[in-house]
C-alpha cells in the first residue's frame, strides 16, 4: 500500500496540471500521446489548494486539497497541526487530526465556473489535541472520531482564487481526560465519554487553483 500512494499522487497532480479534457483536441481525431500523464477518460480534473483562515486566525495552520472529478463531484482532503506550549506557565494548545469530505455542488445547467455556489457534503474526521492553560486540561485519551454533513457557498474572487464559507454539523465521540497540574505533575481528575452531536467545524477558506496560463483554470466550455 505504501508504495501504490506515491503513484496514486502523482497520477492526480498530472490529470490536474495537463487539464485533461476531449475538447483540448481537434474534433474528429482519437490518436495516442507519449505523455504518461494523458488520460482522456478523466475528463475535466480540477486541483485546488485551500487553507481555512478561520484555523488560521485561532493559530490552528492547515492546509487543504480539493479534487474536482465533474463539474458536480470533489473529494476534499484537509488537515491541521498546532503544536504550541509554554512549559513555564503551564500552557498548551495542541490539536492535530485531519476530515475527508465528499462533496455535491448544486449547480443549474449553462453555468461556466467548475467549484462554485452551492454545495453540500459528507465527512469523516480523527484528531488529538490537548488543550491546557494554567488551571484545569482536557486531553484526548486517543483519536476523537467525527462524522456529519457540510453545508456551503464558494465565490469566485479572481480567476484562480475562490472564497469558500461553510459550516458543519455531525458527531463527535471519543474519550477525555480531565486533568491538573499540580507540584510539577499532571493529576488526572477525570474521564469523559464524549458522545455529542452539534456544530463541529466553520470554514472561510481561501481557494487557489494552481497552474499557468490556461491550464488548471475552473472554466468550463461553455454552454
Amino acid at each position: 500500500m505504501v508504495k501504490v500512494i506515491p503513484s496514486i499522487i502523482i497520477a492526480l497532480l498530472c490529470l490536474a496540471t495537463n487539464e485533461i479534457s476531449a475538447d483540448n483536441h481537434p474534433k474528429g481525431i482519437t490518436g495516442h500521446s507519449n505523455d504518461p500523464c494523458e488520460l482522456p477518460e478523466a475528463k475535466g480534473v480540477r486541483l485546488m489548494v485551500k487553507t481555512n483562515l478561520f484555523n488560521d486566525i485561532l493559530l490552528t495552520p492547515d492546509i487543504g486539497f480539493e479534487i474536482g472529478f465533474s463539474p458536480h463531484w470533489s473529494l476534499s482532503l484537509q488537515g491541521e497541526c498546532a503544536w504550541w506550549s509554554n512549559d513555564s506557565r503551564h500552557r498548551y494548545w495542541r490539536v492535530a487530526g485531519g476530515s475527508a469530505e465528499a462533496r455535491y455542488w448544486i449547480v443549474p445547467d449553462g453555468f461556466r465556473r467548475t467549484q462554485k455556489g452551492h454545495h453540500i457534503g459528507i465527512y469523516g474526521s480523527v484528531h488529538c489535541f490537548d488543550f491546557e492553560f494554567g488551571a484545569t486540561g482536557h486531553q484526548s485519551d486517543g483519536p476523537v472520531w467525527g462524522a456529519g454533513l457540510t453545508y456551503g457557498y464558494s465565490i469566485p474572487i479572481s480567476k484562480r482564487l475562490n472564497v469558500d464559507l461553510s459550516a458543519s454539523v455531525g458527531a463527535s465521540w471519543g474519550n477525555i481526560v480531565k486533568y491538573h497540574p499540580e507540584c510539577g505533575k499532571y493529576v488526572c481528575d477525570s474521564h469523559i465519554r464524549l458522545q455529542r452531536f452539534s456544530l463541529t467545524a466553520l470554514g472561510v477558506s481561501l481557494v487557489w487553483y494552481p497552474g499557468k496560463g490556461d491550464r488548471n483554470i475552473p472554466k468550463i466550455k461553455d454552454p
